[in-house]
């Protein structure tokens, strides 16, 4: 029997999000959320996969919205961000790390131990920023039981970087030489959705608080995350995707050259790109107009959902 924790429930505004800790093979605790829509169980799960240093309360109206669309859902802190955050004593980790075989492992165990055996199929896939860069190099984990795939703000150009790009190559030297700790210019950028004013828990508004104190991406970190992009990449192009997918960009994202993956996502099989008209980085918790360009699509995107039918 797998361990789950309890821990107090969270509030989001008006919603309520009851979360546990699931305990991973090497005793590190994730923290998750999920429903089980036990009145409209044949139509399935949503699995959202989080973006970078995100946090579940920040998606108490995705959660919402899933709902009143009848749909059970499931959504974990990625180890080492939002509440999942490691500690020695007193203090947190000093810098941000990225480890894509740490991540994709916590990605199926999470699978595994509380998607499967518990929310009801099919089951589609809804990640955002790095979650989206995380899902695509996890395809052998997720191709045989994914529906359809949404991909929101994918990070395969991080801060503008691309693979192969001179930055890049400079930057993969700089961390062979041991200077992988120098700061990345615009690395604020990367937290600037979830540093503003918001409405929620106290734990949320402490947290957004302290976002200052958040350990901001380094080149060793951008190195990694492009080695990623480029093992991600080549899995699209040998054609290993399995299922539908759509790839969902901004017109106004800072964070990404929507240009490159226009470019790329022309020769992807089984993926399409949507570009969301005034909408950001952040297009979940952005301006009122982009939800709704992105629930338009949603709705029209993923089967039986019926968006006259939905009650607000």
């Amino acid at each position: 029997m797998d361990t789950l924790l309890t821990m107090p429930s969270d509030k989001n505004g008006i919603y309520f999000l009851h979360t546990s800790l699931m305990e991973t093979s090497d005793k590190r605790h994730l923290r998750i959320v999920s429903k089980v829509q036990k009145h409209n169980y044949k139509k399935g799960t949503l699995i959202f996969l989080q973006g970078m240093e995100d946090s579940c309360e920040r998606y108490g109206e995705l959660f919402y919205e899933l709902s009143a669309r009848g749909f059970s859902y499931a959504s974990f802190d990625w180890y080492g961000q939002g509440e999942s955050v490691p500690e020695t004593g007193n203090k947190k980790i000093s810098r941000l790390t990225f480890d894509i075989n740490q991540h994709i492992g916590d990605l199926d165990e999470f699978l595994q131990k509380i998607v499967y055996p518990d929310c009801p199929p099919p089951y589609y896939f809804l990640a955002y920023d790095m979650g989206c860069l995380i899902a695509i190099s996890a395809l052998d984990i997720i191709n045989n039981q994914c529906q359809r795939f949404i991909g929101l703000s994918p990070l395969f150009t991080p801060l503008g970087y691309t693979t192969g790009s001179f930055q890049s190559k400079l930057t993969s030297l700089m961390t062979d030489f041991g200077l992988g700790r120098l700061k990345l210019p615009r690395a604020k950028s990367l937290f600037s959705n979830i540093s503003g004013p918001t409405k929620g828990t106290n734990s949320e508004i402490d947290r957004l608080k302290n976002s200052q104190n958040i350990p901001l991406p380094d080149r060793r970190w951008l190195a990694r995350v492009l080695e990623t992009v480029n093992f991600a990449k080549a899995r699209l192009n040998k054609n290993d995707l399995r299922f539908p997918t759509i790839f969902v960009l901004g017109h106004n994202d800072k964070l990404i050259n929507t240009q490159k993956l226009l470019r790329f996502s022309n020769n992807v099989r089984l993926a399409d790109i949507m570009t969301l008209f005034g909408a950001g980085h952040d297009i979940l918790n952005g301006a009122d107009n982009s939800k709704k360009q992105f629930w338009a699509l949603f709705d029209t995107f993923i089967p039986g959902t019926k968006a006259y039918d939905i009650n607000y």
